[in-house]
């Protein structure tokens, strides 16, 4: 919502899914900053009758079953999706600002990720997002 506003104009000031165009809010960004540390899933539960009455009340735009929620830490091809969707629907110069993960126990796995991070970093690079900068913030 608030990218839509301080991109587009479009605003949704009571977080209810109806926008206003204004354009005195419209290209107040120069780039956007992504952070990405893993995926988010959901499924439609059994009792979505019932959460479909909760929610409404919450938010309409709170639109899956907080029951079924699912990370998946692993999923780095996730930050392609991200990069160019993100791309697609805002047309701003990306700068990637995180994308650490934690390996305590130094098993390899950080390195891992950041390697399989910079390859789908230059693979949205290659199907012409305009990446201006990666910082996978590795903590020793």
């Amino acid at each position: 919502l608030f990218l839509d506003a301080t991109v587009k104009g479009n605003l949704d000031d009571n977080w209810n899914g109806e926008q206003v165009f204004r354009p005195d809010l419209t290209n107040r960004m120069d780039f956007l900053c992504i952070n990405y540390y893993f995926r988010v899933t959901t499924s439609e539960s059994p009792i979505a009758p019932l959460l479909d009455m909760i929610q409404d009340d919450l938010n309409p735009l709170f639109t899956f079953s907080p029951l079924d929620v699912e990370f998946d830490a692993n999923y780095s091809k996730g930050l392609y999706d991200v990069l160019v969707d993100t791309w697609n629907v805002y047309q701003l110069p990306i700068i990637v600002s995180e994308v650490g993960k934690s390996d305590p126990d130094d098993t390899g796995t950080q390195e891992r990720w950041i390697i399989e991070t910079i390859v789908y970093n230059r693979r949205a690079m290659a199907a012409g997002v305009p990446v201006e900068g990666y910082d996978p913030d590795r903590q020793l």
